[in-house]
């Protein structure tokens, strides 16, 4: 499932911290160099501690990239596996001293700032898996893969030492999240997390809350975009 052989990385990934309090890696594919990398790399992946892309093939070399996918068909169905192999080479190539490694999709912004509100109040020698919670095929739910999830780097661990290489207790699974989230009866501690601290109640409270923006030509309110996500994601996974 992995050897990392041939990888190229680029200077600006080359020259990024190897230690601190997150790494943060954005899953990409040749179709969106163009686009929706440049969209990341312009806004919210330079506010990590450690962020890069990874992807099959080579890009502009003044973006911050590892050939780590390469060899893996670009195909939805084959991310479970360019997941497993992206956390294994974060943790083991690029440096196992962060606290907290973060995947996302090439279709993803995040609110660094309210993600490192959070994690600060959080243990990383702990095992947390933290994400949206939704409930279909487990009775405790799953961290859904389109919002992106962050492992501590005692989830992390515990994850390539115990199950990585073990095919009966790390079967090959078609939908990415689904196949991370059985990971949790190993010690790892499934926590509903957020990138949105909002109110309920007075109280201060976190939403790992995914929100679909629409076309620039089709624009709407954040409020009415938040409020659409909302509705339609518990109407579907509560």
């Amino acid at each position: 499932l992995v050897a990392h052989e041939g990888v190229c990385v680029s200077e600006p990934a080359k020259r990024l911290p190897k230690t601190g309090r997150l790494l943060c890696f954005v899953l990409t594919s040749p179709k969106f160099y163009g686009t929706r990398v440049l969209a990341v790399n312009e806004t919210w992946l330079p506010r990590c501690d450690h962020g890069q892309f990874f992807a099959n093939i080579p890009m502009d070399p003044t973006i911050p990239h590892s050939t780590v996918l390469n060899g893996i068909p670009d195909d939805y169905k084959y991310l479970f596996q360019k997941s497993m192999i992206s956390f294994h080479y974060a943790f083991t190539e690029i440096s196992d001293q962060f606290d907290w490694y973060f995947k996302a999709d090439d279709d993803t912004y995040v609110i660094m700032e309210h993600m490192y509100e959070y994690l600060a109040t959080l243990d990383p020698t702990e095992p947390y898996y933290l994400g949206y919670t939704l409930r279909p095929y487990f009775k405790r739910g799953y961290n859904g893969g389109g919002a992106g999830y962050v492992l501590s780097r005692a989830a992390l661990k515990l994850f390539i030492d115990r199950v990585f290489f073990d095919r009966t207790l790390c079967p090959l699974e078609y939908n990415e999240d689904v196949g991370i989230a059985r990971y949790r009866k190993w010690g790892i501690h499934s926590l509903s997390a957020s990138v949105f601290t909002v109110v309920v109640r007075g109280t201060l409270q976190y939403k790992w809350l995914p929100v679909q923006l629409p076309p620039s030509e089709d624009l709407i309110t954040y409020t009415q975009a938040y409020q659409r996500c909302y509705e339609w994601t518990r109407t579907h996974y509560s």
